[in-house]
């Protein structure tokens, strides 16, 4: 039998209002998918109570230094406004992450299809 690595995963997860049952709600939804596809968690990054109209959060450029870093190649979101709500900032974050090689795995509506951005 043929070894197949792990793919290495993280998890972002934003809320502008704090609202720690949101946040640990859009955690364990991006869990789910994750052991589905067989991928391994390296990472969780949470900007509770921070708005989505600015990139400048903690954990969000956290990440962006983690993803440059190469700690993860595949980042898992509810949806692609907990990146960003403005779309020249979620277009800046997009490029940044996909120069670093990271694909973005949206999930969108739990009965819809999943988005992925490569």
């Amino acid at each position: 039998m043929k070894y197949k690595p792990r793919i290495k995963a993280a998890i972002y997860v934003r809320s502008a209002r704090a609202d720690d049952k949101e946040i640990i709600h859009q955690i364990n939804a991006m869990l789910r998918m994750i052991d589905r596809n067989e991928e391994s968690l390296v990472g969780v990054y949470a900007d509770n109570g921070v708005s989505g109209l600015t990139i400048e959060r903690p954990e969000f450029q956290r990440l962006l230094g983690d993803a440059k870093g190469g700690k993860f190649a595949k980042l898992y979101v509810r949806d692609l406004e907990r990146i960003s709500r403005d779309p020249e900032k979620m277009q800046t974050a997009y490029e940044q992450l996909h120069v670093d090689g990271v694909a973005i795995v949206a999930r969108g509506n739990p009965d819809g299809p999943k988005l992925i951005i490569a």
